[in-house]
């Protein structure tokens, strides 16, 4: 069964109804034996995501569907079929996204070519995590000097660190000569640590944004105590 973005150009409404439609009449009752949706919304890709069932195999056992994600990417005149990318198919919205990244950012031991990036791109997800998470927290203010001293409560330094980092790392404000040297690691990861050490806080969200980007935080707790061990 192909089904060829069914939601153009339908609202937000109408795009969670047609999800709805799939995934009780041919998904739930596996009225197919191969399906394929097709569509260009990011929207409705977000709830194709959440479809999931379950079909009989030929000993009469319940298994999982098995799902895969594809893109069909084009140059010139040229379109391919290839394996979507990860941070279209692992994230549902990009604050999960940012958020994944301070957190790999923090956990880093080793800074070595695999992971070097993830501290030269950490000033632009500094900044958007926190343009997100602070509009939502402080609604009348948004990301100012004063929400992020909110965020870190009386800690003063972590804010005026972070601030620094989000303007001279990622616009290079007032720092023009930044852009021609190299990122100072050790300062990001201060700063990333003291991101994630202030969201541990609220429990809640801290243990459901470890499970958005599939972080397990019983492994996170057992590592922790075996560093604590070897020093």
């Amino acid at each position: 069964m192909w089904i060829d973005d069914p939601i153009s150009p339908l609202n937000g409404n109408h795009i969670f109804f047609v999800y709805s439609l799939l995934n009780a009449e041919i998904v739930a009752n596996g009225k197919f034996e191969q399906l394929f949706v097709s569509t260009h919304n990011l929207d409705f890709l977000k709830y194709l995501k959440r479809l999931n069932g379950k079909y009989l195999d030929v000993d009469g056992k319940q298994k999982d569907y098995h799902k895969d994600h594809f893109v069909v990417a084009r140059q010139d005149k040229i379109s391919t079929v290839r394996v979507m990318p990860k941070y279209l198919k692992e994230y549902v919205t990009e604050f999960n996204y940012l958020f994944h990244q301070i957190h790999q950012c923090a956990a880093i031991e080793a800074v070595d070519d695999t992971n070097y990036t993830t501290f030269y791109n950490f000033a632009n997800n500094a900044r958007k995590f926190f343009e997100i998470y602070l509009y939502y927290k402080y609604p009348d203010q948004g990301m100012t000097e004063d929400t992020l001293r909110l965020f870190f409560g009386d800690e003063k330094i972590p804010a005026v660190l972070t601030n620094r980092i989000n303007n001279e790392y990622s616009h290079l404000c007032g720092v023009f000569e930044r852009g021609s040297t190299p990122v100072e690691v050790p300062e990001m990861q201060t700063t990333a640590r003291q991101i994630i050490g202030r969201l541990k806080e609220d429990k809640g969200q801290y243990s459901a944004l470890l499970k958005s980007v599939g972080v397990n935080e019983e492994s996170l707790e057992e590592k922790a105590v075996a560093i604590e061990e070897a020093q």
